[in-house]
């Protein structure tokens, strides 16, 4: 997972949607494992301060077995 320069430090503490897309080699993974794993990223590269303050997550999960990726954003909510 790459992080965008204009996300990496952004120390995000309001409520927020997680919208993710997850692109796996194979259909045997389980989308739920790469979530907790995204959001403990987003906390160590200071993007958010917590990830209790995710308030929503829609998740997509899809096969691409040439260049397996995650692809993200996040939506501060009020």
């Amino acid at each position: 997972m790459q992080l965008s320069g204009e996300l990496r430090g952004k120390m995000i503490e309001t409520f927020f949607e997680l919208h993710i897309d997850v692109y796996y080699p194979s259909m045997r993974s389980d989308l739920d494992n790469s979530l907790k794993a995204v959001l403990d990223c987003l906390q160590k590269t200071k993007t958010i301060k917590n990830d209790n303050k995710c308030s929503k997550i829609v998740a997509r999960r899809f096969v691409d077995k040439k260049l397996p990726r995650i692809e993200f954003s996040i939506l501060e909510v009020d």
